[in-house]
């Protein structure tokens, strides 16, 4: 599946929730998302109010991690590998050349169900553009086969300020 909309119209939420539908319903090995860098991560110790110290400051996914319901994995890592029985969920697909997103496409295995999500007009990649980046390439390559479907999202979830960003910036 592919899946365009701008910033904050439920992309990755909507992806991220029928992922976890699909691994519940039909217990499926897990979820799996590459992670999207948006500034460093720091890892909470016990000490620090990390997920096992019950504290406040635990993040309600963390325990999904834990149990390995859901992995988050790098693309560089993907090449040579089959993927079966994964609900992946790959968000900011625009980012990606046309040759990284069939690296992706075909690596995914029986029972593997793979998102692609993003907004073609959001592009920091130097080296795709709106028509060129592996979302589009994929939606449009895969097209009319009978196990791929496509969504628009174009509600604005998020604020008016995040609207007026996506459409005037």
């Amino acid at each position: 599946m592919t899946c365009y909309g701008q910033a904050g119209t439920g992309k990755t939420l909507v992806s991220i929730a029928a992922g976890l539908h699909e691994v519940y319903g039909r217990h499926d090995n897990g979820l799996t998302t590459p992670p999207v860098p948006a500034g460093p991560r720091r890892k909470q110790s016990k000490k620090d109010g990390g997920a096992h110290s019950g504290s406040a400051a635990a993040k309600p996914y963390e325990s999904l991690l834990e149990q390995g319901v859901i992995e988050v994995e790098a693309l560089c890592y993907i090449r040579g590998r089959s993927i079966p029985n994964r609900f992946f969920v790959l968000d900011e697909a625009q980012q990606l050349t046309p040759q990284e997103a069939r690296t992706v496409v075909t690596r995914m295995s029986r029972g593997s169900k793979l998102v692609m999500l993003g907004d073609p007009a959001q592009i920091d990649n130097p080296y795709v553009d709106s028509r060129s980046n592996g979302l589009v390439f994929t939606r449009n390559r895969l097209k009319g086969q009978p196990f791929v479907a496509h969504v628009s999202l174009s509600k604005e979830e998020r604020s008016p300020l995040a609207e007026a960003g996506a459409q005037l910036m």
